[in-house]
């Protein structure tokens, strides 16, 4: 008897496989560059890179966020962790 479940089991995986593989043929793959946000962090780290003599991996980790309600912009570029490790101050970096 758990051998016939067994193999019912075993049948349905194999066509759930089936189905799963089928699907993902069938789908567009979207890369993580193919993002917006991804394209502008590139820009900006690029930019970063050539104005100051960086390395990529030091730039790699800015972040854009939301900017205080404070001030009128659709995104902000913290660069306090950039600016500590260049030991110079934020607003020399803006």
């Amino acid at each position: 008897m758990l051998e016939t479940i067994k193999k019912e089991g075993d049948k349905a995986v194999g066509k759930t496989k089936k189905r799963i593989a089928k699907e993902q043929k069938n789908k567009k793959i979207i890369s993580l560059d193919d993002y917006i946000i991804e394209r502008i962090k590139k820009e900006i780290s690029d930019i970063l890179v050539s104005k100051f003599s960086l390395s990529a991996d030091l730039v790699k980790n800015l972040h854009l966020e939301s900017p205080p309600a404070h001030i009128k912009a659709d995104m902000s570029l913290s660069l306090f962790e950039l600016a500590k490790e260049l030991k110079q101050d934020p607003k020399n970096l803006v």
